[in-house]
């Protein structure tokens, strides 16, 4: 049985903010994700060979040669924001305010 406090704790690992009025519903939904994966471990799969991968022939690699790259304007062209030949980007490190 999922319990609140499970569901809780999910969220807060993924970082991700949770109404209290919010919680009962995705306890509800978090169980019925719990239980359809639970119905895998009841499919008898003996005498079955386990399977990596469903792909049957190989993929070959191609040589590692190194090429010309492209050069620095044509990467950038459909830049939406850059700075100092780099493209810009907006942090997606914590403020200390924020954690």
């Amino acid at each position: 049985m999922i319990t609140r406090e499970q569901v809780k704790k999910t969220y807060e690992l993924a970082m991700l903010e949770l109404p209290e009025e919010q919680v009962d519903e995705m306890t509800e939904k978090f169980q019925i994700i719990y239980d359809m994966a639970a119905r895998v471990d009841e499919v008898d799969t003996e005498g079955l060979e386990d399977m990596v991968s469903p792909v049957t022939h190989s993929c070959p690699l191609r040589d590692d040669v190194p090429e010309a790259s492209l050069d620095r304007e044509a990467a950038l062209i459909n830049a939406h924001d850059r700075e100092f030949g780099y493209f810009r980007l907006k942090s997606v490190m914590l403020e200390e305010e924020d954690v």
